[in-house]
């Protein structure tokens, strides 16, 4: 499971989670650390792709039965909020639900179910009991892909809510970047915008198979988003926006939902996980 850093931040590595610094080829700045700007790269566009240089980076580079990514300080956990954590935030998701638009149009309340740690240690720990967790399920061939557990949103579609990250050009545009290149994702895709919940953060682990097939679909559609923005004379104006460097990454939790959508319509063995 890599563990993609963009700055100094406390880290650790062992048998399953290695640190890596993300967009090293922008920067003279050395972690003391693998980077992403080795081999068969896209170290170069970390400032719009965020963390899929380094799953690209992964999948050109490392042979492994499995493959992971989370963030310096987002891991996957075994953990769940409190008790008053979690009614607090299902409390504030009803009461949006039924009540937000009517006090202020377009209110939203995203609820997730993200776990807050208390020191460095603590993260450790836990990331260490889930990554001896997922062991298990693998050995017992109980587990195909995992992901984070979804955000629920109150007031809004995917489209909608992501709209004000990736800009609604941007996510138009990757709809036509997947009729170009995966047609058979489109109603995932579709699906997906149209729903109220979102796989996010861009977590995951998943089997080799599955993992080479995730990455044709992602960066075939990122690739060719970015090729029609610049075709058509948009990439200025996508600089513009809200969104600015960062556009890729946003369509990737987009992508990554729907590519976990098939999986589940297809069978496959997919659990989901809180965050830390």
């Amino acid at each position: 499971i890599f563990v993609k850093l963009h700055k100094q931040s406390p880290n650790f590595k062992d048998d399953t989670y290695v640190p890596i610094q993300v967009g090293k080829s922008l920067t003279e700045e050395d972690f003391g650390i693998l980077h992403d700007d080795t081999g068969d790269h896209i170290s170069e566009r970390h400032d719009i792709f965020c963390e899929h240089t380094a799953t690209y980076w992964a999948w050109k580079n490392m042979d492994a039965d499995y493959y992971g990514l989370c963030h310096y300080r987002r891991f996957f956990t075994l953990e769940s909020p409190s008790f008053s954590e979690s009614m607090n935030r299902r409390v504030h998701y009803l009461l949006s639900k039924s009540f937000g638009n009517l006090l202020r149009p377009g209110t939203n309340y995203a609820k997730s179910e993200l776990v807050y740690t208390r020191s460095f240690d603590h993260l450790k720990l836990s990331a260490q009991h889930f990554s001896d967790h997922i062991r298990r399920e693998i050995e017992g061939g109980r587990l195909d892909a995992c992901f984070c557990k979804p955000y629920q949103l109150s007031g809004m579609n995917i489209k909608q809510y992501m709209s004000q990250y990736a800009g609604v050009k941007n996510i138009d545009y990757m709809f036509r970047a997947v009729e170009l290149t995966h047609p058979e994702y489109l109603k995932y895709v579709e699906t997906t915008l149209a729903h109220h919940q979102l796989y996010s953060s861009n977590m995951y682990v998943m089997s080799k198979s599955i993992f080479d097939e995730y990455c044709n679909f992602l960066f075939d559609v990122l690739n060719r988003v970015v090729e029609l923005l610049y075709q058509e004379g948009q990439y200025i104006d996508v600089l513009k926006e809200k969104s600015c460097f960062l556009f890729c990454g946003y369509l990737g939790e987009i992508l990554t939902s729907s590519f976990c959508t098939k999986l589940l319509a297809d069978g496959k063995r997919v659990q989901f996980f809180n965050v830390m």
